[in-house]
């Protein structure tokens, strides 16, 4: 997913089917976890910082919504000054 606003963006990476341990308990989730990977590669490629979300935060809601919220501020002052 990406924010932007004027020339700035921020990508973003929801990584859904592993926790930030990169535990996967099945086929399925390490396939995802590989695509993940494949995608990590591109970004370093083109020296793009993705903000990655981890399955694990989702259990603790109040600290991804202050992350959100966050991100939103940073496009948002970044795009006011592109």
């Amino acid at each position: 997913m990406t924010l932007r606003k004027g020339q700035a963006s921020l990508f973003i990476e929801v990584v859904g089917c592993c926790g930030s341990d990169r535990i996967t308990r099945n086929q399925k989730e390490q396939e995802w976890l590989q695509r993940f990977d494949k995608r990590m590669a591109f970004y370093r490629a083109h020296a793009i910082a993705p903000v990655c979300i981890w399955l694990d935060q989702f259990a603790q809601p109040g600290t991804l919504r202050k992350l959100c919220i966050n991100l939103v501020d940073t496009i948002a002052l970044e795009g006011a000054r592109s």
